[in-house]
């Protein structure tokens, strides 16, 4: 058997998806407790996965410190990012709905498109925005990774990534929208 590592284009597109998060996080002081590609396997359903990316952001105080993480035990992380650069990773999802993963993100390399998904009962249903950071949507993220195509990335922004404006008359840190990608790529 012969074990393929992901190509540097896959890894790029999953690292700027987690620099986003990081950054959402950040701006709406919220706790994310990334755990990356861990395996996630239980033995009851003879399953697992391992997704690109996942993250704790709901669920992120019951699992800091914890240096193992037991899926029969703890909670799934609140989301998935997988990247389909080589192949698909649709398989995956009955799996993700059996530990009851609530939110997955999907970017299909090719196409430059990113989906999002909630769990709804056993299944997956597409979503117009992500549940963790309700001002982030598919097409934001897609243009986001497509500024990153040619403006490259930066790999330490000096200040907050993303910048976050109010909606006019509405209140509140997740009523808020994108407002500028400028510090999260290079100009030239």
């Amino acid at each position: 058997m012969e074990i393929l590592a992901p190509r540097s284009q896959h890894e790029e597109y999953k690292r700027f998806i987690e620099r986003i998060i990081d950054a959402l996080a950040d701006e709406l002081d919220l706790s994310a407790e990334p755990r990356g590609s861990t395996t996630w396997k239980r033995k009851r359903d003879a399953k697992g996965a391992e997704p690109d990316t996942c993250y704790y952001i709901r669920s992120a105080e019951r699992i800091v410190g914890k240096g193992n993480i037991d899926i029969n035990e703890d909670p799934p992380p609140d989301l998935v990012v997988e990247i389909d650069a080589t192949s698909e990773s649709v398989h995956k999802f009955p799996i993700y709905a059996a530990f009851r993963i609530p939110e997955i993100w999907r970017y299909q390399v090719k196409r430059n498109l990113v989906e999002m998904y909630e769990l709804r009962g056993a299944q997956y249903i597409e979503i117009a925005s992500s549940l963790t950071f309700e001002m982030l949507t598919p097409s934001v993220l897609s243009d986001f990774i497509a500024q990153s195509k040619t403006r490259g990335q930066k790999s330490r922004p000096r200040r907050v990534p993303l910048l976050m404006r109010p909606i006019r008359g509405q209140l509140g840190k997740t009523n808020r929208i994108i407002a500028d990608l400028s510090d999260f790529v290079d100009e030239g």
